[in-house]
């Protein structure tokens, strides 16, 4: 698989924060020679970032049908790539992503943390089961009346498919880091973390649990996101 196998897909407001992080992105995936999706959405009214967020479901699968051969990641449009590695756009993994909060694989597990994926870096191949979480993600979004960000679907539909998935953990190393020397061994890292802080502020407000969890609170969600 060449990157011309591969598509990138992000959405992003057209605000002066998000407007401008989607420029560089365009600009820089056209340097690369790697293919894109970039859309602009519109907030609605009454919609808050939670909200939009969960947008996201509905606008990569509709990438995934519109690129049926393809391998589709989704980046978040403040985050930047500087190459996609062939271990990356080569691999043969139904779903594949940083663990979340890009840790180390020796805190694996749910005794960590109420998600498995980082949601701001992660692709999914052209096969039946990659595509089914997809479909999975989107038909759940598109019932669900909870209070919940895109992380919220793309969990659950991991959780109802991934014993039949293969994945692969992308390793923290790939992460730039700035004025830290790479350690021996490392593959080159590839992808630079950018955070607008509006997740952040939705998950400190009460929200970090998932949905049906002890901990998990909609009226400070719907709160927090209406305060970013």
């Amino acid at each position: 698989m060449s990157n011309r196998d591969v598509v990138v897909c992000s959405f992003y407001t057209p605000d002066e924060y998000y407007g401008g992080h989607a420029k560089e992105l365009k600009t820089q995936l056209d340097s690369l020679g790697v293919g894109y999706e970039l859309l602009e959405v519109q907030k609605r009214d009454g919609e808050d970032w939670a909200d939009v967020t969960r947008r996201k479901i509905g606008f990569i699968k509709d990438i995934c049908d519109k690129h049926p051969d393809k391998m589709v990641f989704w980046i978040d449009v403040d985050c930047r790539i500087t190459h996609l590695p062939d271990y990356i756009s080569n691999s043969t993994a139904d779903l594949i992503g940083f663990q979340r909060s890009f840790g180390s694989p020796l805190q694996i597990g749910y005794q960590n943390r109420t998600r498995f994926w980082e949601p701001s870096f992660w692709g999914v191949n052209a096969t039946e089961q990659g595509r089914k979480l997809v479909a999975d993600a989107y038909e759940l979004e598109q019932r669900a009346t909870i209070k919940a960000t895109d992380d919220y679907f793309l969990e659950e539909a991991w959780r109802a498919n991934a014993r039949k998935l293969t994945f692969q953990m992308i390793p923290s190393t790939a992460i730039v880091r700035e004025r830290k020397l790479q350690e021996p061994g490392s593959r080159d890292a590839f992808f630079a973390f950018g955070s607008s802080g509006q997740r952040c502020r939705f998950q400190g407000q009460g929200c970090s649990a998932r949905p049906g969890q002890e901990g998990w609170n909609p009226q400070a969600a719907s709160e927090a996101g209406q305060k970013a």
